[in-house]
């Protein structure tokens, strides 16, 4: 009977160290989609700048003459342009920032430099992996102990909600709820 009351506790223990031994594996496919799209962006970046180079113009002016021009179309150039620039400048600094992110330091970076994007398409092409190195022992540990404690979370909720509902028919009255007050 104690192994069956103990029963909850060993499968969130086991669920929340399981699901947490995946973040590293999780990290570093995020991190390698991360780096692809930063190299697509500094390929893009690089050729803008090429351009304007070839034109005579720094990348500022050569921007500026996209937007300022009176074809609507060729405006909307210049807003492609600039946002190339500055997602390649976004990419660059999410993609340092992480690879130089400590491994306990790691899911509170991500979150920083966290793109959506990226993520949906790391967990479309997500592999487990088993988490034999210390950073996934210590992240699976991480993860028993939260799982445990969102059991007892879960449980002290259920608890109290249990005591809110025994006490409402005596805050009703006598006769139920037409009766009270």
């Amino acid at each position: 009977m104690i192994a069956f009351r103990r029963l909850p506790q060993g499968l969130c223990a086991a669920l929340g160290g399981l699901v947490a031994s995946q973040f590293p594996a999780f990290f570093d496919q995020y991190l390698q989609s991360l780096g692809g799209r930063l190299d697509l962006a500094r390929i893009h970046a690089a050729r803008i700048a090429e351009a304007a180079r070839g034109q005579g113009l720094s990348l500022e002016a050569y921007i500026r003459r996209f937007a300022e021009n009176a074809d609507s179309v060729v405006r909307s150039q210049a807003e492609v342009m600039a946002s190339t620039l500055v997602d390649e400048a976004r990419l660059s600094t999410a993609f340092a920032v992480l690879t130089r992110a400590p491994a306990g330091a790691r899911p509170f970076v991500l979150l920083r430099h966290f793109d959506l994007d990226i993520a949906a398409a790391t967990a479309d092409r997500f592999t487990p992996a088993a988490p034999l190195g210390p950073e996934g022992l210590l992240y699976a540990l991480i993860g028993a102990l939260l799982g445990l404690a969102a059991l007892a979370g879960g449980r002290a909720l259920a608890r109290r909600a249990r005591r809110r509902l025994a006490q409402r028919p005596e805050q009703l009255g006598p006769g139920g709820p037409e009766h009270a007050g």
